[in-house]
């Protein structure tokens, strides 16, 4: 990510919709399973700025990594902990170690995807399960993969390919972010026409308190669909899969 990309996620990962919604999601499928039992240890990948590892609860160890220095300062100021600086291809843990790894939003920006789970693939415990979310179809490129410096969005065969030749079992695969997806794609398609320094700029903009709750609550009622359903499109993708 670029480093205004930093900053500009520091300033609004703790209450704008988009994020709130993304943890809810993932927090509903990983949370609930580490209660159940003593010592799980959490690996999130790409930790960024560190507000998944403090938020998140239900396991015993948290670590967070990030090649970005950037990003671990920023974490740091939030008083996360085990934080190490490193690459997803060299993962500096030992084999079989974690319960959980977190991979959120992390494959859009790697040149060898493969590489970086099968690394992970080698870390996760026998049992042990990962998380990942992607940014969904390449016509919803718009200023946010350019500042994030993304290599690309996914469709769900895409993703499942990847995560099955990477030696992990699919749990769950769905889209999300499905009943805003539309009014999504219609603000890019007026940028590309009407406002085209729109697309190297950030989405991320103050809107009203009122849109950002309703935008929120509408990601919370996708979080419960999720629990029984898997949403035929939307603006990301999530996949849970198991390592056995």
């Amino acid at each position: 990510m670029k480093p205004e990309a930093y900053e500009k996620t520091s300033e609004f990962e703790e209450d704008y919709w988009w994020f709130k919604g993304r943890r809810r999601i993932v927090f509903d499928k990983v949370e609930k399973p580490a209660k159940t039992s003593k010592g799980k240890v959490l690996l999130d990948i790409g930790c960024g700025t560190g507000i998944t590892i403090r938020k998140i609860k239900g396991f015993d160890v948290m670590i967070g990594v990030d090649v970005s220095k950037e990003a671990l300062n920023y974490a740091k100021g939030r008083n996360c902990k085990n934080l190490i600086c490193g690459s997803v291809y060299t993962l500096p843990l030992r084999s079989n170690s974690a319960d959980c790894l977190l991979m959120l939003d992390v494959l859009e920006h790697l040149s060898e995807e493969k590489a970086a789970l099968l690394e992970v693939h080698r870390v996760c415990k026998e049992g042990g399960e990962i998380t990942v979310t992607v940014p969904a179809y390449q016509f919803l490129w718009s200023g946010e993969d350019e500042v994030s410096n993304h290599k690309r969005r996914y469709v769900k065969l895409e993703l499942r390919r990847l995560i099955e030749s990477s030696r992990f079992k699919i749990q769950k695969l769905s889209y999300f972010n499905c009943f805003l997806m539309p009014s999504i794609y219609t603000v890019i398609l007026f940028n590309r026409v009407f406002n085209k320094k729109a697309m190297q700029e950030s989405d991320l903009k103050k809107i009203p308190n009122v849109l950002n709750l309703i935008f929120e609550m509408i990601l919370y009622v996708e979080s419960i669909l999720l629990r029984i359903i898997n949403l035929p499109f939307g603006a990301s993708l999530i996949c849970i899969a198991s390592k056995e």
